[in-house]
């Protein structure tokens, strides 16, 4: 697990290189995308600075904080779409409640304004994105949904998701979480991950979670923000630590 948090005042050296090879451009940034300004080509990407590290982590749960207005939310409608060119890859983004997932400034917006670009098709009856694949009896599905009442997490039973990401972590009870946790997995090859974001919350269960990367003023250590860590979940629901999984292993977990 990793925890990836806002700097107060990032402000990127300069801006990333256009990938096509025979452009010597520079990326401007806009809402959704890059755009190179010499040859005009698009790019989709994180911006650099926190985006990028969370993005570029390999943990298995990666947490994702700051204030409002951070990218967060963009964030974690990308990392949704990293697979979606694998046959039968299913992802899924919560919001706590049924009216923050569409409306105005919900995950659905967010969604609508950066999969379309990526050839994802939007069913808003079904709270889906559709994406073609290689094989087209296998399109890939990025799913949206709600856990209202504790008792949402039921509905989930069963099905499992290569992706799953939970926006405003705050908002949701530790069981539904850790309950919901298990139903990452997948047969597609694609390393099953969870995400998280959330705004600072002292009194959130939370909080426990990420104990380790935040200091006594409860701002992010800035050195350890990005770094690594395992746990493992004992009976009484308490965590056990470790800086690598043998650690966690020696202590006697099986």
């Amino acid at each position: 697990m990793s925890a990836a948090a806002k700097k107060r005042a990032y402000k990127p050296a300069k801006a990333p290189a256009c990938p096509v090879p025979s452009c010597k451009g520079g990326l401007e940034h806009a809402r959704t995308h890059w755009r190179c300004d010499r040859c005009g080509q698009n790019v989709i990407r994180p911006q650099g600075g926190p985006q990028e590290a969370a993005s570029a982590s390999s943990a298995d749960i990666v947490i994702y904080g700051g204030a409002a207005g951070g990218g967060k939310s963009w964030a974690l409608v990308f990392e949704a779409a990293r697979y979606i060119r694998t046959p039968a890859y299913s992802a899924i983004i919560f919001r706590r409640t049924t009216k923050q997932v569409t409306g105005g400034g919900s995950m659905w917006e967010e969604a609508s304004s950066l999969y379309p670009t990526m050839g994802g098709v939007g069913r808003e009856h079904r709270l889906d994105w559709r994406f073609r694949t290689d094989d087209e009896r296998r399109p890939s599905v990025i799913e949206f949904g709600h856990i209202e009442h504790q008792k949402n997490k039921l509905d989930y039973q069963g099905k499992e998701f290569a992706f799953i990401g939970f926006d405003e972590l705050t908002h949701f009870t530790e069981t539904q979480f850790w309950y919901l946790q298990t139903r990452a997995r997948s047969t597609t090859g694609v390393r099953p991950r969870v995400w998280g974001t959330c705004n600072p919350d002292s009194e959130s269960w939370v909080r426990k979670l990420i104990d380790w990367w935040i200091g006594d003023d409860g701002f992010p250590i800035a050195k350890r923000s990005g770094n690594v860590r395992w746990f493992a979940r004992m009976p009484d629901d308490s965590l056990l630590w470790g800086d690598s999984k043998k650690i966690v292993l020696e202590q006697g977990v099986k």
